[in-house]
């Protein structure tokens, strides 16, 4: 498998060019080409169901606020795409064409985030989009609908742009399926650029599937070289570990499965899929 084109979704402004930097490094590597899409997302109004006049305004008044708010920001998202590729030199094309060197188009499209990353999503070889800084945010339910909606490995990048990626990698060993799909994502993808792969097993107790060993195993057979390190969490989550150990070596991409509990209790309780996405320094591809 390899990459040919990447959904880019520069949604919070403070993510944004990590967002297009990411991509870019990813498609550089593959001739790939980069679709940036900036969505509009417009709430519900009560205007329509409102019973009297000042209602009425009130709705009116905020829904033309909400306009002016979004032309500014897909006025200054543009303006930063357009930028982007003049500094780059990448190709603006919207269909393929015959060079090896990276392409990208614009598009903007109304609706919502969620909606709008499950339609296009799964057109998509890889999608990246910045990380999510609140529970409640729509970058937040975005990168959910990215992962539980697209069927597609999803790269979440920090506020801070990566120099590179894929040269030093961790990934996060748990048996389970989805860290299972985030691994040989990360293998098709990334990791034959790989000069450091390390392989994170954190003992919080025995799921079914192969033991970390053999993931290295299977990295052995495509010529990769990998370490296992099995860790306890002790008085840390499973998150600071994560994290920490990424650190340690000075990773620039970390590789799990997202949200190997249920969302519900994600939800009440947190959890690893959570504390990564607020917390990690550097980008994560994840897969559900």
């Amino acid at each position: 498998m390899t990459i040919k084109r990447i959904l880019a979704l520069p949604i919070d402004p403070q993510t944004r060019q990590s967002v297009l930097n990411t991509a870019l490094l990813i498609a550089g590597n593959f001739g790939a080409h980069i679709d940036v899409a900036f969505v509009k997302h417009i709430p519900f109004s009560y205007a329509d169901t409102a019973g009297d006049e000042m209602s009425l305004q009130i709705a009116s008044d905020l829904l033309s606020t909400k306009n002016e708010s979004l032309e500014q920001a897909e006025a200054e998202t543009r303006a930063i795409f357009d930028e982007f590729v003049r500094a780059h030199d990448v190709t603006l094309s919207n269909k393929p064409v015959s060079t090896n060197e990276p392409t990208a188009s614009w598009t903007s499209v109304d609706g919502h985030p969620a909606d709008i990353i499950s339609e296009l999503g799964g057109a998509h070889d890889l999608i990246v989009i910045g990380q999510p800084r609140e529970a409640q945010s729509m970058g937040r339910i975005t990168t959910e609908a990215a992962l539980f909606a697209t069927g597609r490995p999803v790269i979440i990048t920090p506020p801070e742009p990566p120099l590179r990626i894929g040269e030093t990698v961790l990934i996060a060993w748990n048996r389970g399926a989805q860290a299972a799909r985030a691994f040989h994502a990360a293998k098709a993808l990334l990791l034959d650029r790989a000069q450091r792969v390390r392989i994170l097993s954190i003992t919080t107790g025995a799921k079914q599937g192969p033991p970390a060993s053999e993931i290295a195993t299977n990295l052995d057979w495509h010529g990769i070289e990998a370490n296992v390190v099995e860790l306890s969490p002790d008085f840390q989550s499973v998150g600071e570990v994560l994290l920490a150990q990424a650190s340690a070596i000075n990773a620039d991409l970390l590789v799990m499965g997202a949200f190997s509990h249920s969302r519900l209790r994600q939800l009440i309780l947190g959890g690893v899929t959570k504390f990564v996405f607020e917390k990690s320094p550097l980008p994560v591809l994840m897969a559900h």
